[in-house]
Protein backbone atom coordinates (compact mmCIF):
# COMPACT_ATOMS: atom_id res chain seq x y z
CA UNK A 1 0.00 0.00 0.00
CA UNK A 2 1.37 3.33 -1.05
CA UNK A 3 1.45 6.54 1.55
CA UNK A 4 0.19 9.17 0.70
CA UNK A 5 2.56 12.68 1.00
CA UNK A 6 -0.01 14.22 2.35
CA UNK A 7 -0.52 12.55 5.49
CA UNK A 8 3.39 12.41 5.42
CA UNK A 9 3.43 16.38 5.67
CA UNK A 10 -0.02 16.40 8.16
CA UNK A 11 1.96 14.46 10.67
CA UNK A 12 4.98 16.35 10.22
CA UNK A 13 2.96 19.47 10.45
CA UNK A 14 1.69 18.16 13.41
CA UNK A 15 4.85 16.75 15.22
CA UNK A 16 6.31 20.39 15.12
CA UNK A 17 3.31 21.78 16.29
CA UNK A 18 3.91 19.43 19.28
CA UNK A 19 7.27 20.26 19.90
CA UNK A 20 6.30 23.82 20.37
CA UNK A 21 3.88 23.90 22.35
CA UNK A 22 5.45 21.53 24.59
CA UNK A 23 8.76 24.24 24.29
CA UNK A 24 6.36 27.04 24.73
CA UNK A 25 4.67 25.29 27.89
CA UNK A 26 8.21 24.65 29.44
CA UNK A 27 8.68 28.07 29.27
CA UNK A 28 6.02 29.74 30.44
CA UNK A 29 6.40 27.16 33.47
CA UNK A 30 10.15 28.49 34.42
CA UNK A 31 8.94 31.89 34.15
CA UNK A 32 5.89 31.34 36.54
CA UNK A 33 7.99 29.44 38.95
CA UNK A 34 10.71 32.32 38.49
CA UNK A 35 7.77 34.60 39.95
CA UNK A 36 6.76 32.82 42.53
CA UNK A 37 10.47 31.93 43.75
CA UNK A 38 11.56 35.05 43.77
CA UNK A 39 9.70 36.81 45.87
CA UNK A 40 12.24 39.57 47.99
CA UNK A 41 11.11 42.71 48.00
CA UNK A 42 13.41 45.55 46.23
CA UNK A 43 13.56 49.01 45.25
CA UNK A 44 13.93 50.84 42.04
CA UNK A 45 14.63 54.28 41.38
CA UNK A 46 13.79 55.48 38.16
CA UNK A 47 15.84 58.08 36.03
CA UNK A 48 14.81 61.72 35.65
CA UNK A 49 12.87 61.61 38.89
CA UNK A 50 10.11 59.67 38.35
CA UNK A 51 10.28 58.39 41.27
CA UNK A 52 10.53 54.73 43.29
CA UNK A 53 8.95 51.81 42.94
CA UNK A 54 9.19 48.71 45.17
CA UNK A 55 7.71 45.41 44.47
CA UNK A 56 9.36 41.79 44.41
CA UNK A 57 12.52 40.81 42.75
CA UNK A 58 10.92 38.70 40.12
CA UNK A 59 8.85 40.90 38.75
CA UNK A 60 11.24 44.08 38.87
CA UNK A 61 13.26 41.28 35.95
CA UNK A 62 10.52 40.27 34.35
CA UNK A 63 9.71 44.07 33.39
CA UNK A 64 12.90 45.16 32.70
CA UNK A 65 13.34 42.05 30.48
CA UNK A 66 10.03 43.13 28.90
CA UNK A 67 11.01 46.46 27.98
CA UNK A 68 14.14 45.25 26.51
CA UNK A 69 12.68 42.70 24.33
CA UNK A 70 10.29 45.83 22.74
CA UNK A 71 12.93 48.47 22.29
CA UNK A 72 15.17 45.54 21.00
CA UNK A 73 11.57 44.12 18.59
CA UNK A 74 11.27 48.20 17.58
CA UNK A 75 14.97 48.63 16.62
CA UNK A 76 15.08 45.85 14.46
CA UNK A 77 11.64 46.80 12.88
CA UNK A 78 13.35 50.46 12.10
CA UNK A 79 16.09 49.56 10.72
CA UNK A 80 14.73 46.47 8.48
CA UNK A 81 12.18 49.58 7.43
CA UNK A 82 15.44 51.17 6.66
CA UNK A 83 16.45 48.74 4.24
CA UNK A 84 13.76 48.25 2.79
CA UNK A 85 13.38 52.07 1.58
CA UNK A 86 16.69 52.35 0.76
CA UNK A 87 16.56 49.39 -1.44
CA UNK A 88 13.63 50.87 -3.13
CA UNK A 89 15.05 54.10 -3.78
CA UNK A 90 17.94 52.39 -5.52
CA UNK A 91 15.76 50.36 -7.82
CA UNK A 92 14.01 53.40 -9.01
CA UNK A 93 17.22 55.72 -9.05
CA UNK A 94 18.76 53.07 -11.26
CA UNK A 95 18.67 54.53 -14.56
CA UNK A 96 16.97 51.70 -16.65
CA UNK A 97 18.93 50.22 -20.11
CA UNK A 98 16.00 47.94 -21.86
CA UNK A 99 13.38 50.37 -22.01
CA UNK A 100 12.42 50.97 -25.92
CA UNK A 101 13.42 54.68 -26.53
CA UNK A 102 17.04 54.27 -25.77
CA UNK A 103 17.79 50.91 -27.81
CA UNK A 104 16.00 49.31 -30.85
CA UNK A 105 15.88 45.95 -31.40
CA UNK A 106 19.17 44.08 -32.19
CA UNK A 107 19.86 43.52 -35.71
CA UNK A 108 22.89 41.14 -37.69
CA UNK A 109 25.60 42.31 -38.74
CA UNK A 110 27.88 40.84 -41.15
CA UNK A 111 31.63 41.03 -39.91
CA UNK A 112 34.88 41.19 -42.21
CA UNK A 113 35.62 37.70 -41.55
CA UNK A 114 32.19 36.50 -42.37
CA UNK A 115 30.97 35.97 -39.21
CA UNK A 116 27.46 37.36 -37.92
CA UNK A 117 27.00 39.06 -34.90
CA UNK A 118 23.97 41.16 -32.83
CA UNK A 119 24.76 44.43 -32.63
CA UNK A 120 22.75 47.30 -31.19
CA UNK A 121 22.16 50.93 -32.67
CA UNK A 122 21.91 53.18 -29.86
CA UNK A 123 19.69 56.21 -30.52
CA UNK A 124 21.72 58.95 -28.78
CA UNK A 125 25.14 58.18 -29.77
CA UNK A 126 25.11 56.28 -32.96
CA UNK A 127 22.79 57.96 -34.85
CA UNK A 128 21.86 54.71 -36.71
CA UNK A 129 25.21 53.54 -37.56
CA UNK A 130 25.59 50.03 -36.90
CA UNK A 131 28.36 48.88 -34.24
Amino acid sequence: MIRSPHKLTFARARSRLAFWILTAACCFGVIVWFLIANRSPVEVVLPFGFGTRTGPVSIVIFVSMAIGAFWVVALQALLSARRHLKDAYRRWSRPRTDTPHRCEAPHIVSRPNHTMALSYRMDSENSGQAN
